[in-house]
């Protein structure tokens, strides 16, 4: 039930949902954080010493977050990789 709702890299733990394998965007495994179903999505990176939270007005339709937040997480990374 847990993968279905978080993920194949993600498990449990802090009350919340921690990557546990790389994904594409965390280069390593600790990042921490929630996809709130409701629009919100907050996480915080250890490893990039990053912490980044956007909510909106989009609910989620499945446990897949849309577009608009996977945007936002792409760019909050680009940001921290490239200083800007």
């Amino acid at each position: 039930m847990g993968r279905m709702i978080l993920g194949e890299n993600t498990g449990w733990g802090f009350g919340v949902s921690v990557l546990t394998k790389p994904d594409g965007l965390a280069t390593r495994a600790g990042r921490y954080g929630w996809n709130g179903g409701l629009g919100s999505s907050w996480w915080n990176d250890p490893n990039e010493r990053l912490t980044a939270i956007i909510v909106t007005e989009r609910t989620f339709e499945s446990a897949d977050p849309p577009n608009v937040i996977k945007d936002f997480w792409k760019s909050a990374y680009e940001a921290v990789r490239t200083g800007s």
